[in-house]
C-alpha cells in the first residue's frame, strides 16, 4: 500500500484516533496510506444548516462509519472556525487572506486537547517562470503574514513547536528568457519554531559561479531534504534512527541530521 511519509509516522502514533491534519480539500501525498488523518478546508460555498447536519445525522444512524465521518466534520469545523465564528472563503489560488486562514485554523488544531500533534499546510504558486520579483514579493508575504498568524495562533504552545517550511523542486540558478526561474535542482528549507536550535545555516553553501552550479544551471545540492525531515521526527518526535531509516525513508541513505531542536 502505498504510503506517505508523515502517514508513516501518524501510523506509529498511539492514543490517538486522529494525529495529523491536513489543511486542504483533500489528504496530501505525505499524508496518504494512514487512517489517523483528517482534512479541513474553509468552505467555498455556504455551510450546511443545522436542520440539514440533523437530517444527515438521522439518515446514518445505523451506518457507524458515515456517522463517524459526519461527527468528525462537524467537530473540525467547529474547532477550525472558533478563530471568529466564521468559515472564511478560500478564492482561487494562493493569497495571504487563505493561507492567514489555514494557519490559523492549524493553530487551533493543534492546541485543541486530544487533537492532532501534527499539521501539514500548502501554499501553491511558486512556480515562477515569468516575471518572478513581483510575484516573489507576494508570495513571502503571504508566507510571512501566515507564520506569524500560526504563532499567534498557538500561543504558548509555539516553544514546543517545529514547522518546517520545504518545496519538491528547486528553481534554476539564473533568470530565463521571461525575468522568471525554470525548474531546478538545489532549493532551501526552514526551521521554525520554539523547539529549534536557530540561527544557524545548516550544510556547506555551493556557490553560484558558473563553475559551482550542478549540470551548468543549478544550485548544487548540499544536503538531503529526507535527512532535514529526519533529523526533526528523531530530535522532536523521538522516532529511533534506524526505524527512520527503515520505515520512514527507506531509501535514505545518509543519516538524520542531528541537533537541530
Amino acid at each position: 500500500i502505498r504510503s506517505g511519509w508523515l502517514a508513516r509516522i501518524a501510523n506509529e502514533t498511539n492514543g490517538r484516533e486522529e494525529t495529523a491534519v491536513a489543511l486542504s480539500q483533500s489528504l496530501p501525498i505525505n499524508l496518504q496510506g494512514t487512517n489517523k488523518a483528517l482534512a479541513w478546508a474553509p468552505a467555498r460555498l455556504d455551510g450546511a444548516t443545522d436542520d440539514t447536519l440533523e437530517r444527515l445525522a438521522a439518515l446514518y444512524e445505523y451506518h457507524p462509519q458515515m456517522a463517524q465521518s459526519l461527527e468528525t466534520a462537524i467537530n473540525s469545523e467547529a474547532i477550525a472556525n472558533g478563530m471568529d465564528g466564521n468559515s472564511m472563503s478560500m478564492g482561487q489560488g494562493a493569497s495571504k487572506k487563505s493561507f492567514v486562514a489555514l494557519a490559523l485554523a492549524a493553530g487551533r488544531f493543534l492546541t485543541t486537547d486530544g487533537g492532532p500533534t501534527l499539521a501539514v499546510m500548502e501554499l501553491g504558486g511558486w512556480d515562477t517562470h515569468n516575471g518572478q520579483t513581483r510575484r516573489l514579493n507576494q508570495q513571502l508575504g503571504a508566507l510571512d503574514a501566515g507564520i506569524e498568524a500560526l504563532h499567534k495562533a498557538l500561543g504558548k504552545e509555539w516553544e514546543n513547536t517545529v514547522v518546517v517550511i520545504s518545496s519538491e523542486f528547486g528553481r534554476t540558478a539564473n533568470y530565463n528568457g521571461t525575468g522568471g526561474t525554470d525548474h531546478g535542482t538545489g532549493g532551501t528549507g526552514f526551521l521554525l519554531g520554539g523547539a529549534v536550535k536557530g540561527g544557524t545555516v545548516v550544510g556547506d553553501w555551493p556557490g553560484l559561479k558558473a563553475s559551482d552550479l550542478y549540470n551548468d544551471r543549478d544550485l548544487k545540492p548540499a544536503n538531503n531534504t529526507y535527512a532535514l525531515h529526519g533529523g526533526v521526527i528523531q530530535d522532536h518526535l523521538g522516532f529511533d534512527r534506524s526505524f527512520i531509516q527503515s520505515s520512514i525513508f527507506p531509501s535514505l541513505k545518509a543519516s538524520p541530521m542531528a541537533g537541530l531542536v
